[in-house]
């Protein structure tokens, strides 16, 4: 689908601002899921025997647009890309930068990562463990999941952009683009529905915690990615560098989306957080265990035939579709400038993302070992105020440190190692 190509001038730095939030989002999530989530997938501090309810709630939110928001940004980026390049050369770039990382990372980062977990460092046992993870390999592995599942929607996207070719449907011609942009305010709009509809019927097969083979990537959440990542590639070519509000009007057919003043993110993320308690609704009624919708360990709780399944997939999509357009309409607001300090430039937030899982797995390890020694918790670790607010306490601490380490270590790499630059 040929688009006219942008301005070069005009870079839009706050897609730049978003993807680098959107890392320190991912990243910030999984201390909090240690921390906050006793059933979380990952580790669990030794600082905490139960979940904490905020937390839970924290994390059950942003599972519901975090990701979603991260294959938009991918898919309008791509789209950006691929109208740019041949079929070819975009190929080649995200073979490169997309399919090496994940190979480097799950065959031999993630083997060396088992290593990092031995708690006696011996050459036999170094050997032992690096040897059955590396074996073990099946695909792709931690982080890399995304740039996994990321790659197979960009091959995905330039097969059907030839298929448009042969069909004559490639050209995008000015009579078109209302057509298109109408298409896309309906997807906005309505498409959660059918993508809410869809993941309720998946997680009754495949509950939350269940991946697919060699990208391992959680079934039920699945479907809203492709779809956020759909919308990407829409929103680009139908000039529309963000997501349009759910009940958002008058949105132009021919000229780009301008910032809405009303679109509120505080109000989106309020109603998220305010309708959370409906999930738990139908257990009350029926005296059903639902349990908190938070982390992938949710499993049958939130899936099959139930009514707090569907409650859960309308609720997941809604908080999406909610958020999703107004944190996109905020940064465009308030953060349409290059990044203020060389940390946090979107430079380094590839690396990042790849690296935070043992970056953070060591900061938390260190915190345990100084807090709990061999384990056990201190006696102030019992009292109720530390077991209520600890949590947020040691999520907002660590998840800066790991945050910081994080950023900066993929910026050590980028700038210092030679070639890696070229792979993230």
């Amino acid at each position: 689908m040929a688009t006219p190509k942008p301005n070069p001038t005009s870079r839009r730095h706050y897609l730049d601002q978003l993807r680098t939030y959107c890392t320190a989002h991912v990243i910030v999530h999984h201390t909090a899921g240690a921390y906050g989530y006793g059933g979380a997938e990952g580790p669990h501090s030794a600082c905490f025997d139960k979940s904490s309810p905020l937390l839970t709630a924290f994390l059950a939110v942003n599972l519901a647009f975090g990701l979603g928001q991260f294959f938009w940004l991918s898919g309008f980026l791509s789209a950006e890309s691929l109208s740019r390049s041949t079929d070819s050369k975009f190929v080649k770039s995200k073979l490169l930068r997309l399919g090496v990382p994940t190979l480097l990372y799950s065959a031999f980062l993630d083997p060396l990562f088992a290593v990092f977990r031995l708690r006696q460092w011996d050459f036999d046992s170094i050997k032992k463990a690096y040897i059955e993870a590396f074996l073990k390999f099946r695909g792709a592995c931690g982080s890399a999941w995304y740039t996994a599942t990321l790659l197979v929607l960009d091959l995905c996207a330039v097969l059907f952009k030839r298929c448009l070719y042969i069909w004559g449907l490639g050209k995008l011609k000015s009579s078109k683009l209302r057509s298109l942009t109408q298409l896309y305010v309906m997807l906005c709009r309505w498409g959660w529905l059918v993508v809410a509809g869809g993941s309720f019927l998946i997680r009754t097969r495949w509950p939350p915690g269940k991946k697919l083979p060699i990208i391992d990537v959680q079934q039920a959440y699945l479907l809203q990615y492709i779809y956020a990542y759909g919308l990407g590639h829409l929103a680009f070519h139908a000039r529309k560098p963000r997501m349009v509000g759910l009940l958002e009007r008058d949105v132009p057919d021919y000229t780009p989306l301008k910032p809405s003043p009303r679109l509120s993110l505080g109000k989106a993320v309020a109603f998220s957080l305010g309708t959370l308690p409906i999930l738990l609704l139908p257990g009350f009624l029926k005296k059903e265990k639902t349990g908190p919708p938070a982390g992938s360990e949710m499993g049958s709780n939130l899936a099959g035939w139930t009514t707090a399944a569907a409650f859960y997939a309308l609720w997941n999509e809604l908080c999406f579709n909610s958020i999703g357009p107004a944190q996109v309409n905020y940064f465009e607001r308030n953060q349409n400038q290059p990044a203020k300090r060389k940390l946090w430039s979107p430079r380094y937030s590839y690396g990042a993302f790849l690296l935070h899982p043992p970056v953070s797995w060591a900061i938390g390890e260190g915190v345990d070992a100084l807090l709990c020694a061999e384990g056990k918790q201190p006696a102030w670790m019992k009292s109720r105020v530390w077991k209520d607010l600890g949590p947020i306490l040691m999520t907002g601490v660590v998840g800066t440190a790991d945050l910081v380490a994080s950023f900066a270590t993929s910026m050590l790499l980028v700038d210092y190692v030679p070639g890696v630059g070229k792979l993230i």
